[in-house]
């Protein structure tokens, strides 16, 4: 998003310029007095959030490599609004034994950036399903049940959804 609005003001500047030039005027003042500012800070903006961008997708990849719960975190840290950041954390923290509760509150952070995403969806409600095939607790099947539900109302036709919903169903009491 940040790239097109550049190219509005760089457009604007240089509108301006060449009107000024075309009425024979030396210089328009009011376009380098706003638009130079503008575009300064927004070039600044945006080489701060790149230089974040990169140190942080370098943690994630040493957190991919070595499974290195504090390269997540500070991926996460460093770039909080990157859902794949919440997802690597939510993966580390599963592989370095802190539990699928722990997991699922990384990807509940993933769903407050992005709360349609279905990537996010999909690792939510495979967590949720781990659970409840490990604590064996009618209540956490129940949820299980509802967020793969949830998944398959808005996309009948993804598979992955389907596979859990089936697993779901193999460890649910039978009711009646």
């Amino acid at each position: 998003m940040r790239k097109p609005i550049a190219w509005l003001l760089g457009g604007w500047l240089l509108a301006g310029e060449a009107a000024a030039a075309s009425a024979g005027s030396t210089g328009s003042g009011w376009v380098r007095r706003v638009a130079a500012p503008v575009l300064a800070v927004s070039a600044l903006v945006a080489l701060g959030t790149g230089g974040l961008g990169v140190a942080a997708d370098r943690q994630a990849r040493v957190a991919a490599d070595t499974a290195s719960l504090e390269s997540a975190e500070s991926a996460v840290d460093l770039r909080p609004d990157v859902v794949r950041h919440h997802l690597l954390l939510a993966r580390v923290r599963v592989a370095n034994g802190e539990g699928l509760v722990s997991a699922i509150d990384a990807v509940d952070d993933a769903l407050a950036v992005s709360p349609r995403d279905p990537i996010v969806r999909l690792a939510r409600a495979r967590y949720l399903v781990e659970r409840a095939v490990a604590t064996e607790v009618p209540a956490h099947a129940a949820a299980a049940r509802a967020d793969v539900w949830a998944l398959l109302a808005d996309d009948p036709l993804e598979t992955r959804a389907w596979a859990l919903a089936l697993v779901v169903a193999a460890i649910e009491p039978p009711s009646g």
